[in-house]
């Protein structure tokens, strides 16, 4: 994975400059040539609404992206952790001034904390000017210096934030910022160059990525954006306890690792996690992670530049042409379909999941685009399922069923939070390699199908048909047992079959009590116990049928009722002749799928009226007499 993130930096050039990055400025303290203060320029800017897009929030600013010296600790490499340490010239206000936002003008800082920071910020600043005589620079130096003694000039402004970074820029110059400066640059990547290199006796070691020789390794720099990781970064690669020196090998030498090629790949999946990732040049690249719950994030790239990698926010519609690799992306979790292949291009996807301060590799995938392209499209497939749900006013449900919705439909509450990081891996896993479900996921579908039965709200009807998706799709991958979007009337196994009697007894008993509506109906009550052991409750069941069946025969607030009881009594006869007397126990979760799969069957063939019916059972081969029967 290392080695494809550095071939991933190179290939994009994501490392122009190993002493500089982009960074967002916040702030641009202006002073004079002798070190006075003139005042804080705000670097924001408020983001475009697109075309066609709603937001009954007002976008927030974001500050603009310069090029900074790269924020690392030049002895190790890594990132800044829990430890004091000041970055070159630009750093947060905390290093900068010595002061957080809200800080009291012309009072001398007493912190000790905030004080030592200053003072490693401000003896950055004095090697630099010490080392290059620069005008600039020692206008910089002088400031500091009052600022440690005397305090901050004025009051830092109301909407800074601690995070919000801050640069220098003296006048008269008022184009670049000091850290621009040829000469300043020249010191910082001597500074950033000082222990690089390999001599003769060097050590023997060598960088796993680039396979070149090192003298000193390089820590892995923290990695921003990966969901559950803290906001200042998480580790990636660490060997920090006595139990990872099983081998002999202690600390860094576990996995060497050079400097520059901890960098690359540092900065090659910050930009793979960063939605607004920019090259120094200003050029936006497109965005390259999809979230997966709370804490889970799959991240993807192709090795090779080409139109599978543009054009992520394109979602087309099922009958249109969508696009590159991205849009197969978006149809997992927008649940749209696709029809278009792919060339043989080499595809990585990694799952991570932040934890503790590390993250967690669930999950590493090499595979190609044209293998992905058909896999994605055996899952949408395998998911398609005709909704009992009803769209609401003027809008229409989705084709297929998004990732997100399936996973969320399969947890309490329907909640992202609830979607444990292992089941969202192997969920993706599966749909990405094509290799069996996580059973895990039937077994919290079947649970909530169960548990949430009594709720019809518009909401839970669409996770019960996510439910039923899952249910249909894992069969067909896991069980290997044929399945269809619709009620099949040739399916006879005893689970679909008691699943169909059990909607027919549910809908005898809703015409039974027309007009009025029942407050708890027998398939609330009964559904959870009916899909795991129905034996036990068929013969009651069958006696509180007879009596609805009864009633429904006789009533006559709608003229269609009686008819559509007869019909419905038809269909049970049949049900049980094809049952017979050879009954199962308890089911196990291969059957408790196919009874679920049936209830909902036989409840979609209720919502359909006659000419649906016609319709459908026509593009099913049934002749027109064999049609008059089954109707």
């Amino acid at each position: 994975m290392l080695r494809a993130l550095y071939q991933l930096a190179e290939t994009e050039k994501l490392v122009g400059d190993s002493a500089y990055e982009m960074k967002p400025i916040a702030w641009t303290i202006d002073l004079g040539k002798d070190g006075e203060f003139l005042g804080f320029t705000p670097n924001h800017y408020t983001p475009l609404v697109k075309e066609g897009q709603k937001s009954k929030k007002k976008p927030k600013e974001i500050a603009k992206r310069f090029l900074v010296p790269r924020q690392f600790v030049v002895e190790t490499g890594a990132t800044r952790t829990s430890g004091a340490y000041a970055y070159f010239l630009v750093d947060k206000g905390d290093y900068v001034l010595g002061f957080q936002p809200g800080a009291v003008p012309n009072e001398p800082q007493t912190e000790k904390k905030l004080r030592q920071r200053h003072d490693l910020f401000i003896q950055k600043v004095a090697d630099c000017a010490n080392s290059t005589k620069n005008d600039q620079v020692r206008a910089v130096l002088t400031f500091l210096r009052q600022v440690s003694s005397g305090g901050l000039p004025a009051a830092i402004p109301e909407k800074a934030v601690t995070n919000d970074l801050m640069a220098f820029r003296v006048a008269p110059e008022t184009e670049r910022h000091v850290h621009d400066l040829s000469d300043v640059a020249d010191y910082w990547r001597a500074v950033c160059d000082s222990d690089e290199g390999t001599s003769e006796d060097s050590s023997e070691l060598r960088c796993l990525i680039s396979g070149e020789p090192i003298t000193t390794q390089g820590l892995f720099p923290s990695i921003k954006g990966v969901p559950g990781g803290a906001t200042s970064g998480a580790g990636l690669v660490s060997f920090n306890a006595k139990a990872f020196e099983s081998y002999g090998w202690k600390g860094e030498a576990n996995a060497p690792i050079g400097k520059a090629a901890a960098q690359k790949c540092a900065v090659a999946l910050n930009r793979l996690l960063d939605p607004d990732f920019e090259l120094p040049d200003g050029t936006k690249l497109e965005k390259r992670n999809l979230r997966c719950g709370k804490d889970t994030v799959l991240v993807y790239w192709s090795k090779s530049q080409s139109p599978l990698a543009d054009h992520l926010h394109r979602i087309l519609n099922p009958q249109e042409d969508p696009g590159p690799i991205e849009d197969m992306f978006g149809s997992i979790w927008k649940g749209k379909a696709f029809s278009k292949n792919f060339d043989p291009n080499p595809f990585y996807a990694a799952t991570l999941t932040g934890s503790q301060g590390r993250i967690i590799v669930r999950d590493w995938i090499e595979t190609t685009a044209a293998v992905l392209w058909q896999n994605i499209r055996n899952h949408l497939e395998g998911l398609e399922i005709a909704p009992l749900t009803r769209p609401a006013k003027g809008k229409s449900l989705p084709p297929f069923l998004g990732l997100n919705t399936l996973l969320q439909s399969a947890v309490l509450g329907g909640k992202p939070d609830n979607v444990p990081p292992p089941l969202a891996a192997e969920f993706l896993h599966a749909i990405l390699c094509n290799t069996p479900y996580p059973i895990s996921l039937l077994h919290r579908a079947l649970q909530r199908q169960r548990m949430e039965k009594h709720d019809d709200s518009w909401t839970n009807k669409w996770r019960g048909d996510s439910r039923v998706a899952i249910c249909k799709a894992i069969l067909k991958r896991n069980f290997e047992i044929e399945t269809q979007s619709t009620m099949n009337p040739n399916e006879h196994r005893p689970p679909y079959i008691l699943g169909r009697l059990l909607a027919c007894y549910g809908e005898m008993q809703r015409l039974a009590h027309l007009p009025r509506e029942v407050n708890a109906t027998l398939v609330d009550k009964f559904y959870g116990q009916f899909s795991t052991n129905p034996f036990s409750l068929l013969r009651n069941l069958d006696r509180l049928y007879q009596n609805n069946r009864k009633t429904a025969f006789r009533n006559q607030s709608k003229p269609w009722i009686p008819g559509r009881s007869r019909n419905i009594d038809t269909t049970v006869g049949k049900l049980l002749a094809v049952l017979g007397t050879t009954l199962p126990g308890e089911f196990g979760v291969e059957s408790q799928a196919l009874f679920v799969l049936g209830f909902h069957h036989q409840n979609h063939w209720f919502q359909m009226n006659e000419e649906q019916r016609t319709e459908w059972l026509k593009a099913e081969g049934h002749q027109s007499e064999t049609i008059k029967t089954i109707l």
